[in-house]
């Protein structure tokens, strides 16, 4: 039976439409290979929320709780394709489109 988390419901609040088209406008999910925006964005809130230190505390915690990520939107995550992804996906764009 399925459950809505606390987490869940603070995402709620967010527009994913808004941010479906911001990520479609600076196309940052061009290279994506299966980890898209939306799923960096929710694994990065999570780690934040929970006091994650390292990126392998990040994947083993987010990963226990797989029963979740579909009513998220999103997959389990793996360590390195999240450091790719924080790698090669700019947050400097925020900046230049909030002056702009």
């Amino acid at each position: 039976m399925y459950t809505n988390t606390r987490f869940g419901e603070l995402l709620k609040v967010l527009p994913k439409n808004t941010f479906k088209r911001c990520v479609e406008q600076h196309r940052s999910d061009k290279h994506n290979k299966g980890f898209d925006s939306w799923g960096q964005l929710i694994s990065l809130m999570y780690a934040q929320l929970s006091g994650c230190r390292s990126l392998r505390e990040l994947e083993v915690s987010y990963n226990s709780h797989s029963a979740h990520h579909y009513h998220l939107g999103c997959g389990p995550i793996k360590r390195s394709t999240l450091s790719d992804a924080n790698r090669q996906r700019d947050a400097g764009y925020l900046n230049h489109s909030a002056s702009s």
